[in-house]
């Protein structure tokens, strides 16, 4: 009995609400959570037991030593990665367990692929699926030759597996590493920067301890031509963030700091020398923040927008105009490499 009928991941959707196209085996079982595993298996089972001819079973047996042939054009999943990825998903057999083959191979055809998966051994049986895209099929191929071989193995891999990442989420990991800036307003022209950032992040909760240096730009208004200030900042920043956009590996979101600096202006082109002048800043800041992680490296950029509290003034023997005062708006781009603790 070949038992063989046309069935679309679209059609598993007509009959168990599942989606139409999976995502890749691996994160449909790290991050989908119990619900949309429940859909895949429940897909399975109304192909194995539902109406109409049985998929694959001619006896009851536990998991087998399942031999996976796979063949599919170079746009699909590779032979190596569909292998590596069945054996996550149901890992090893035991010595005892019976022999059992599938085949699975994928061609292109009008509109789309055409996936037919054949058991042998322990398991028998065929099945065709058809496609628009082949990495959903390929995926949708390989997520039902694994929950028809093992469903208790792949019931048991999610378990642990969504355990871990919701401890991973809601623990605490560390950050530090270096900043490059860009500033525009704070000094008399723009003016790249440097810095360093001590931090931490909490599930979509960031926050850090930033500390940084503007270079030096050049103000000349004084009470004569070439007379000015050379003037930098030094400043010491607290900023905080929450990832409204998220995965294990990106969040992306508001950020909101609060600044504080000393900027300090060196007068030029005087007769006789003037002392270096010092004056406090602050500021508060709005922006935005995109953080990836590739383990143990963050990568993180970000932009914000900002309104001065304390604007520093410089003049020179009382001159009236002021040699440099802030601007009372600035704006901010940085990048910043940092290791984190997970």
């Amino acid at each position: 009995m070949d038992g063989s009928r046309q069935l679309s991941p679209g059609q598993l959707r007509d009959s168990t609400s599942a989606p139409a196209h999976p995502q890749s085996v691996r994160t449909q079982f790290a991050r989908s959570g119990w619900a949309r595993v429940a859909l895949c298996v429940a897909a399975c089972c109304a192909e194995l037991f539902g109406d109409g001819p049985p998929l694959v079973r001619a006896q009851a047996v536990a998991k087998p030593n399942l031999k996976l042939a796979w063949h599919a054009p170079s746009e699909c999943m590779s032979e190596q990665s569909a292998q590596r990825n069945l054996r996550r998903l149901i890992g090893e057999p035991s010595p005892q367990a019976a022999d059992a083959a599938v085949s699975v191979e994928i061609s292109a055809r009008t509109g789309g692929y055409l996936a037919r998966i054949a058991f042998s051994g322990a398991l028998l049986g065929t099945r065709e699926l058809t496609d628009p895209r082949c990495d959903s099929l390929s995926d949708a191929a390989l997520l039902i030759v694994a929950i028809t071989a093992a469903p208790q193995a792949v019931a048991e891999h999610v378990s642990p597996r969504r355990e871990d990442t919701s401890a991973h989420d809601a623990a605490l990991h560390w950050r530090a590493g270096l900043t490059l800036r860009a500033d525009m307003g704070s000094l008399p022209a723009p003016s790249p920067g440097a810095g360093l950032e001590l931090g931490f992040s909490a599930a979509r909760l960031n926050a850090g301890l930033t500390a940084g240096y503007f270079w030096p730009q050049v103000q000349l208004r004084g009470p004569r031509p070439g007379v000015g200030a050379e003037v930098d900042l030094w400043e010491l920043g607290l900023r905080g963030g929450v990832d409204l956009i998220r995965t294990p590996d990106v969040g992306f979101g508001p950020t909101a700091s609060v600044i504080g600096g000393v900027v300090s202006a060196t007068p030029l082109g005087l007769r006789r020398a003037n002392p270096k002048q010092h004056a406090p800043w602050l500021a508060g800041a709005l922006g935005l923040q995109l953080r990836g992680r590739l383990a143990p490296v963050l990568l993180q950029a970000g932009v914000e927008i900002g309104r001065c509290a304390v604007q520093p003034e410089f003049r020179i023997d009382n001159y009236p105009p002021a040699v440099f005062g802030s601007s009372p708006w600035f704006g901010r781009l940085w990048l910043g490499v940092l290791w984190t603790s997970g």
